[in-house]
């Protein structure tokens, strides 16, 4: 999440829903991650992911879900719930899909043109039967099982609604207006969110290249850090292709719809508010 006492807001990342786009352009008026982070144990390989406590399973610091939050930094949650908050959600069965899609390349490294439909499937078949333990639980989810947490785990917190404004993955253009009227009284301009695209699910074009970039992850990201966000469109143009329509069947499949049913129902509830407009609690 971005906390910012300065601008008082507060935008919640939630995994599979445009949040490294927002993330991008709100990211340096965050002032809380790094208080939030420091003195902690990294995970050796997974950026973002820390231990809140010697000996404590790891979590993705970019995805906190609000329970985390109190139970770990419960000065933090109150300054959210002080500041104006902001979220974005997606379609639940089309996150469903997305998540399979980014674990299979994250945790597996797969891309999913490379996979035959039945591997697809068969990936699917095997994620969700997880998925039904953990979820039942009602625990957090694992760090790796981190882009399947209920949406509404970071919007609500024991049934209260904590985050305020909230928008659908098809309301970026209103997302963007609201943030740039909140930041207009300071004479900052926001750049637009729905002509950015950080973190679209694509695959590399070249495997061999994309062998050695995944070899060397930690060299990769400080030298696209360092480059113009012009010159790091172009790259990912030239790098990368859209994931098209290898797994968007698979959002209408009877297995995904009850599994959303059955597990994301408050999800599918909030994600029907923000179509009339967006939610704001």
């Amino acid at each position: 999440m971005i906390v910012s006492d300065t601008y008082r807001f507060a935008f919640i990342h939630i995994p599979k829903c445009a949040g490294t786009t927002v993330r991008a352009a709100l990211e340096q008026f965050d002032e809380r991650q790094e208080v939030m982070t420091r003195g902690l144990d990294a995970h050796p390989t997974r950026p973002f992911t820390y231990a809140p406590a010697p000996g404590a399973p790891f979590a993705d610091f970019h995805h906190l879900t609000l329970a985390q939050v109190q139970r770990w930094f419960p000065a933090e949650l109150a300054r959210v719930e002080a500041s104006r908050s902001f979220a974005v959600i997606r379609d639940p069965h089309e996150r469903l899909i997305s998540a399979l899609s980014q674990r299979l390349k994250q945790f597996h490294g797969l891309a999913v043109e490379d996979l035959p439909p039945a591997r697809i499937a068969d990936a699917l078949e095997e994620a969700l039967a997880h998925l039904d333990d953990l979820l039942a639980s009602g625990n957090d989810l694992p760090f790796d099982f981190v882009h399947f947490q209920p949406q509404a785990d970071y919007i609500a917190l024991d049934g209260r609604r904590i985050v305020r404004e909230v928008y659908g993955m098809n309301q970026m253009v209103q997302f963007h207006a609201a943030m740039a009227a909140h930041f207009a009284p300071h004479g900052i301009a926001i750049a637009p969110f729905h002509l950015m695209r950080e973190n679209t699910s694509k695959t590399h074009r070249f495997k061999m290249l994309h062998k050695v970039m995944t070899a060397s992850e930690g060299a990769t990201r400080a030298a696209k850090a360092m480059l113009p966000a012009a010159v790091k469109r172009r790259l990912r143009g030239a790098l990368y292709r859209e994931r098209g329509d290898a797994l968007r069947d698979l959002v209408q499949s009877p297995r995904v719809r009850a599994f959303v049913a059955r597990h994301y129902a408050h999800d599918l509830q909030l994600w029907a508010q923000t179509q009339k407009g967006p939610a704001n609690g």
